[in-house]
Formats: C-alpha cells, structure tokens, sequence
C-alpha cells in the first residue's frame, strides 16, 4: 500500500509537469490541492505531512517554470512558502486565510 501511496504522488506531479510544460501563456499559475512545499505546511502535526503534499510538486513547478502555485488542504498550514528555485506558494486555504484577515478572496498582483 505503500507503494501504491508514493506512485500516487509521482503520477500526480508527472501530470502537473506535463500540463505546466504545454503552456504557452505568458504567466503560468498552478493550481493545486496538495501542498508542493513543507513551508506551508508548518502548524500541521508533523506526523501528517505526507498526507498533505510532495515536493514532487515542488520539483515540478521549478522544472516547468511557474510563476506562482496556490494551494489548499492544509488547513493549519502556514499562508506562503516558496519552491528551492523561489516559485512563491500560497495555501489559500479559508481556514488559513480566515487567521490572516477577514477577506474572502487572494489577490495577486503582478
């Protein structure tokens, strides 16, 4: 089962590369469920991170070159992290985003 688990999250991130690599716009904005970074992961109990992400992710947006990533899921998590190549992430989760102010939407400007 544990490979089964591990195979799940390599398939999910190849998709994403794949995708991420197809794009010709000029920005390229993922989203996802799963976390790509432990930074956003932090206030979660340690014992569940895997549960909530794969630097495969990770390793996908640096490869595919996105600008950014929003994710969700990590509902203890922290509101931003970034990839090792400094891709920004942000868990917009509302349960994040309720501890940090009042609005019900992100705003991302370039």
């Amino acid at each position: 089962m544990i490979k089964q688990f591990v195979q799940v999250g390599i398939e999910e991130s190849t998709r994403l590369g794949n995708g991420l690599s197809k794009l010709t716009t000029p920005r390229k904005i993922a989203v996802l469920h799963y976390s790509p970074v432990s930074d956003t992961l932090v206030g979660e109990p340690l014992e569940i991170y895997p549960f909530l992400g794969t630097s495969w992710l990770g390793d996908m947006l640096d490869r595919n070159g996105a600008d950014l990533a929003v994710h969700g899921h990590a509902h203890k998590g922290s509101p931003e992290g970034r990839t090792s190549r400094n891709i920004p992430v942000y868990n917009v989760s509302r349960f994040v985003q309720s501890r940090i102010g009042p609005r019900a939407y992100f705003l991302f400007e370039t």
